[in-house]
């Protein structure tokens, strides 16, 4: 009898120490709002379009800002497609919103 009660409270104490262990996991507590674009940097040519696409943590709609202009609202998953025209060169900044956190992503024009 007395072995079966200490198997018994060895098996709480184990049992008890992984589901403490499960409950206090750092990252299942951290709840994140993060927002991402993709690709991070992309290399077109002039007059051409560059598409991007963004996701996050949680389920939102998602604002783009490209060359001074605000498109959307997107969800998560939608491509969004910006046209670079022929006079534009170099590195351009996209950014992504969903109105608390923003992510940038860029775009590198090369001449045709």
């Amino acid at each position: 009898m007395l072995f079966l009660v200490v198997i018994l409270a060895v098996g709480f104490i184990v049992y008890g120490k992984l589901f403490t262990l499960v409950l206090n996991r750092p990252e299942a507590a951290q709840v994140h709002d993060q927002v991402f674009c993709a690709p991070r940097a992309q290399v077109i040519s002039q007059n051409q379009n560059a598409h991007f696409v963004a996701f996050g943590d949680l389920p939102t709609r998602y604002l783009w800002i490209a060359a001074g202009n605000t498109t959307g609202p997107f969800l998560a998953g939608d491509v969004v497609t910006t046209h670079y025209p022929s006079h534009i060169l170099g590195s351009k900044i996209v950014t992504v919103t969903n109105g608390e956190q923003q992510q940038r992503c860029t775009v590198h024009i090369i001449p045709r």
